[in-house]
């Protein structure tokens, strides 16, 4: 897809994506006693501008927050949580009319400020699993999402949940000739769940310079995202074998969007299987 101004193609499809998702999930659900719940765990501001010439403000483009308001019939409890105060104003601001939309209809709207990683494990629980149902999109700027809050999430059996995987920025960390030690790998630890993608690496083909220095070489990208799904179905019941995978204008590669349900019905996982394989191809 192309860009759209300054907005990168793979911002627009991404959210295309979860919209379409929505609806269907909705709509399969509105016959259904559960109540469901939409959770943004990166909420950010509403939306993203464009540029148009001379560096003014072009198009905007809506964010998933405003996205999954419109969504017919409403979710009966909205979650949005930015841990930048000013950020979650904007949004406020932005959704005022749709929240008082969905609040008309029987719907609750809450805009939460803190750490995903903090506020998710909190809110999480609070769902009972007899009554509810829900969707969580994991969209981090970067490498925010750590393992705990995956874990968290897995132990309630009740979420379909769309995760932005940070596939760019674990493939510049995982140096290409030899693991990296200190911060990256704590942070690579904290994403990942723990060592366990030292196993991404192996001994070089080409010969060292000394033969007592050993040569590693990182597995390919696509080797990395196999290893990323395995690990998420260490947690989830069921992980989708297909993803999306997002390139900037440039084809750099930026992310990975993968799904994954912590609900441990079959039925359930059958129905996601038919829309995700609908979205993903």
């Amino acid at each position: 897809m192309s860009d759209f101004g300054s907005i990168s193609g793979w911002t627009r499809e991404k959210l295309e994506c979860l919209e379409k998702y929505l609806d269907f999930y909705q709509t399969a659900l509105k016959h259904q006693s559960f109540a469901t719940v939409y959770i943004d765990a990166f909420a950010g501001s509403g939306g993203t501008h464009g540029r148009a010439g001379g560096g003014e403000p072009g198009e905007f483009l809506e964010g998933a927050a405003l996205r999954a308001l419109r969504v017919a019939p409403p979710f009966r409890q909205y979650v949005f949580i930015e841990r930048d105060p000013e950020r979650l104003e904007q949004l406020r601001r932005l959704a005022r009319g749709d929240v008082d939309r969905v609040s008309a209809a029987g719907s609750r709207v809450a805009f939460v400020c803190g750490d995903a990683n903090e506020v998710l494990p909190r809110i999480v629980p609070r769902f009972p699993k007899a009554s509810w149902r829900g969707v969580i999109f994991l969209d981090p700027y970067g490498m925010q999402v750590e393992w705990r809050t995956l874990e968290a999430i897995a132990a309630k059996p009740i979420f379909d949940v769309w995760y932005l995987f940070p596939m760019g920025a674990t493939v510049r960390l995982l140096a290409s000739n030899s693991p990296p030690e200190g911060p990256n790998a704590e942070r690579l630890d904290l994403v990942l769940g723990g060592p366990e993608w030292r196993s991404l690496y192996r001994p070089s083909r080409q010969q060292a310079l000394f033969e007592e220095m050993e040569r590693q070489e990182r597995a390919h990208y696509t080797e990395i995202e196999r290893f990323v799904l395995r690990r998420l179905r260490d947690l989830f019941p069921y992980v989708h074998e297909k993803t999306l995978l997002l390139r900037n204008s440039r084809g750099a590669l930026m992310f990975s969007l993968l799904f994954a349900c912590s609900n441990t019905s079959e039925n359930a996982h059958r129905l996601a299987k038919r829309a995700v394989l609908y979205l993903l191809g």
